[in-house]
């Protein structure tokens, strides 16, 4: 060891080629690499990649062990002479076995980490697989199981009425089976999720029809709530009430929707564009944005005007700015129990491109991924943190249902933001 740390310092450029498991021979006084060993190396691999790469099963660690450090001590033990080198090479020797030490407990805490999200994979993949929704089942293969958009549509269409409109507690909080703008709107947002983008097809087509139909269109604006509501299990937040106020949740992503799939000459267009315009001033006509949702609505006509190059019908570089700001509020703010219903995460990968725009640093990604491997359920879920407050047994059902739509929006966040693989 102290030899080859010695050939290290002088810059010799037999050892700067170095390979893990490479055996050190003597020639001409010097340590050099094996000539049969480096013509049969395909690739020059840094001698420390074996010990901190992170290895499939626990025998890459003890192989690791098996054949480096025999090797090690050999050279140590055959090559030093502490009687004629003196107190340098046990220094030397020393430092190196201290080297040795250090590498295998990083080895011991990689191969720890690496198992840690396996097993969080696992757990994940055997809740969605006994409890999931067929919907959910299909975008959890298609995520991460090499599904297919088909089965995901397939299964997607089946919550679509005839009047192209979706119910039959698509939003698992509302067990309305009547076509609703807040259902259709999880529809829309499905189908961004598998970035889904023709628009000739029957689902895309039967939502374009529903939205100019205008049904729950009220003082233009599409209604988060709708009558029919009452007359089905739900969460109190979908309590219809006529006197009821009405926001741009979810208007502003179905306005969004239109301008990037439907006809540009035709009428629904032109809506649009008068809706996106509202949209948008009232947005910088705002202080703060404290719904979670209204805000994600905010983001999608922000993306749906950059997708189609209609940042022309309003003022786009202020609406930016004050979304930027709005967002970096949110997130700032945001209590990570609630990361189960996935919209901080949409912030997340909305501005993937520049986190610091929003004022997100690595610190706080690896404090949220450190959070979801430390607060996985041993049912392999995380916790659901709101409730219904009525209608005891469909809630029970419900949460089940937004059990599996939280795995799949955590397990996304961290196969995009974890630097190990989900293999």
């Amino acid at each position: 060891i102290s030899q080859y740390f010695r050939a290290i310092s002088s810059k010799n450029p037999d050892f700067m080629r170095v390979c893990g498991r490479t055996r050190l021979t003597e020639t001409d006084g010097r340590n050099h690499v094996s000539n049969r060993r480096r013509e049969n190396s395909k690739s020059v691999v840094p001698l420390l990649v074996p010990w901190v790469r992170i290895p499939p099963s626990p025998p890459g660690l003890w192989s690791a062990i098996r054949d480096e450090l025999p090797a090690a001590f050999y050279c140590a033990f055959s090559n030093v002479s502490l009687k004629n080198q003196g107190k340098t090479d046990v220094i030397i020797l020393l430092v190196c076995l201290g080297f040795c030490a250090i590498m295998i407990k990083i080895h011991i805490y990689m191969y720890t980490w690496g198992r840690r999200l396996v097993n969080t994979f696992e757990k994940a993949r055997e809740f969605i697989y006994r409890n999931a929704r067929p919907i959910d089942l299909s975008r959890w293969q298609y995520h991460f199981e090499n599904g297919s958009k088909k089965a995901v549509l397939d299964i997607l269409s089946c919550y679509q009425n005839e009047d192209g409109g979706f119910g039959h507690a698509l939003e698992a909080d509302s067990w309305n089976p009547n076509s609703s703008p807040i259902q259709t709107w999880c529809a829309v947002e499905l189908l961004r999720e598998i970035d889904f983008t023709d628009n000739a097809h029957p689902i895309i087509k039967g939502i374009l029809k529903y939205l100019e139909s205008k049904n729950g269109f009220v003082r233009n604006k599409w209604a988060s709530e709708i009558e029919s509501n009452n007359y089905f299990p739900h969460a109190f937040w979908w309590d219809w009430n006529p006197d009821s106020e009405y926001d741009y949740n979810p208007t502003a992503t179905l306005a969004g929707f239109i301008l990037k799939f439907a006809d540009k000459k035709s009428p629904l267009f032109y809506k649009a564009c008068e809706i996106a315009r509202e949209a948008a001033n009232s947005l910088l006509n705002r202080d703060r944005v404290d719904d979670g949702h209204l805000l994600l609505c905010y983001i999608r006509l922000y993306q749906c005007c950059l997708e189609t190059n209609t940042i022309t019908l309003f003022d786009f570089d202020e609406y930016s700015k004050k979304l930027m700001k709005f967002v970096s509020q949110a997130i700032c703010n945001a209590d990570i129990d609630w990361s189960c219903d996935g919209v901080v995460f949409e912030y997340i990968n909305a501005y993937a491109y520049d986190l610091q725009s929003i004022s997100l640093s690595s610190d706080k990604i690896n404090y949220i991924v450190n959070y979801l491997k430390d607060n996985q359920q041993d049912d392999g879920s995380w916790n659901i943190s709101w409730d219904w407050s009525n209608y005891a047994e469909e809630w029970a059902i419900s949460k089940n249902w937004w059990k599996s739509y939280g795995i799949i929006a955590n397990m996304l966040f961290l196969k995009r933001y974890q630097s190990c693989s989900l293999d």
